[in-house]
């Protein structure tokens, strides 16, 4: 499935969301979910690692990514435990071939 990362991600009034100064994209959202810690979460070395690798995918890729279900899935469920609900309904839009 491919993934619009330049996706730019709104608050509630409708206005480009910033954070430290940066528009949030679907790229940060994405590589910041996937890179937080995350409470009570003990995740072995392997998966920090395939995080790792789809962070640098990520992070690396032009305008848009193809990601495997299983990717997509993965990304899904952290942006849920890292973002808040509004955020995550247009990541997981934008992951459903939406736009958020």
């Amino acid at each position: 499935m491919k993934i619009n990362l330049d996706y730019q991600f709104l608050n509630m009034e409708g206005e480009p969301e910033q954070r430290n100064g940066k528009p949030l994209t679907m790229r940060r959202v994405c590589s910041l979910a996937l890179g937080a810690p995350i409470e009570k979460e003990n995740i072995d070395g392997e998966e920090k690692y395939s995080r790792f690798r789809l962070i640098e995918r990520i992070l690396g890729a032009g305008l848009e990514i193809e990601l495997t279900p299983e990717e997509v899935v993965k990304i899904r469920q952290l942006v849920g435990k890292v973002f808040s609900t509004w955020y995550s309904g247009q990541a997981w839009k934008l992951t459903e071939g939406k736009e958020g």
